[in-house]
């Protein structure tokens, strides 16, 4: 794989590439569905493909395949050189990378159990079990019981023109619950689930009457809820809450590329006060086995902690290769893809930029 990354990108360079990089993917996912006590959906799905980007004389170029062979990366080199040569007479903002030292690194997610070696009717079953313990909390007023249970395992590999080339290897879990209720003409919903770069290990110790138990019970109890109050109040935060507050309405405002495009509201703002004293936001993807945690970004950069907001002053942005040299700072590991098909390196795996993404949660 690395002989053939390396093959393609240098080929690049050598039709006027001032930077280019490849990234190939190869994975699987198995996803269970029950829903009031049957089997709804199972499926097993395979992804193969291989994305590349060229920035030539300030213009991008991308081309995807699913097919990786070496005639098909030749091709999409092709493609993607011929794009980025038609469109730089005609570009309003040139592309530019930020330079960085050359990394080399094999890494993989840590894990007890591959979940693909635990047979099928076991997954099935394991969901069923959770499913069973939901809907038993009172089969009478809990209307729906649903419990979604997925394993994946993914492989990429990337190389640029810096002579950086990166192999990671991850397998993931998850389980969720959803349960909704009815009284009368009251209805209500609970819902929760568990995520991480983990294996099967992460099922194996998740107690049923706890997790899917604990789902319907709260989601029974909201039945007898009484309407909150209006007014100004101050609150306590469940720290689940606080994490989606801050990730989606302040966190992707970090984003370097939403604020060199001028849709951020923090725009300008490094150095002011932008929340309370107390507050201290941090972005940590290096926390090993969280579910948005990565050693290495997909442009090849070190993942690394970033301290968004201290005492309340805004630190600075997530930077990918192309934003990082726009602000004049150094990259610091948040180019992630959403998948080969995008040239925008979220996870698992976005137009011609890398995206900066948070994996804060």
């Amino acid at each position: 794989m690395r002989e053939l990354i390396e093959r393609t990108v240098e080929q690049a360079k050598r039709k006027g590439a001032q930077f280019a990089d490849l990234r190939i993917v190869e994975g699987s996912q198995t996803a269970v569905r029950v829903e009031d006590g049957r089997a709804d959906k199972i499926s097993h799905s395979l992804v193969k493909g291989a994305g590349l980007r060229v920035l030539i004389d300030g213009a991008w170029g991308f081309a995807s395949t699913n097919n990786i062979s070496g005639d098909a990366l030749k091709q999409c080199m092709d493609d993607a050189v011929s794009m980025a040569q038609a469109a730089s007479s005609n570009v309003t903002e040139r592309g530019v990378v930020a330079e960085v030292e050359p990394t080399e690194a094999q890494v993989s997610t840590s894990y007890q159990i591959n979940p693909a070696d635990v047979p099928l009717d076991d997954r099935v079953s394991t969901a069923f079990e959770f499913e069973k313990v939901a809907r038993e909390q009172d089969p009478e007023r809990i209307v729906n019981s649903l419990v979604s249970y997925a394993d994946s395992a993914a492989r990429m590999s990337m190389g640029n023109t810096f002579g950086s080339y990166i192999e990671y290897e991850s397998v993931r879990s998850r389980i969720g619950v959803a349960v909704t209720t009815q009284e009368d003409n009251i209805r209500q919903q609970a819902a929760d689930y568990k995520a991480n770069a983990a294996g099967y290990e992460l099922i194996k110790e998740t107690d049923p009457d706890e997790f899917a138990g604990g789902v319907a019970r709260r989601a029974l109890k909201l039945l007898r809820a009484a309407p909150p109050p209006a007014g100004k109040f101050e609150v306590i935060i469940d720290p689940k809450i606080c994490g989606l507050l801050v990730h989606e309405a302040f966190g992707h405002n970090c984003e370097a590329d939403a604020v060199w495009a001028g849709n951020s509201i923090v725009a300008g703002k490094v150095g002011e006060q932008v929340a309370a004293p107390i507050i201290t936001i941090v972005d940590d993807p290096t926390l090993a086995g969280a579910n948005g945690s990565y050693q290495y970004d997909h442009e090849g950069v070190p993942a690394q902690r970033h301290v968004l907001v201290k005492d309340g002053i805004l630190q600075g942005f997530l930077h990918n290769l192309e934003t990082a040299a726009r602000f004049g700072v150094k990259p610091n590991g948040s180019g992630r893809a959403g998948g080969y098909q995008f040239p925008n390196p979220t996870a698992p795996d976005e137009p011609a930029a890398t995206s900066s993404r948070h994996s804060c949660g």
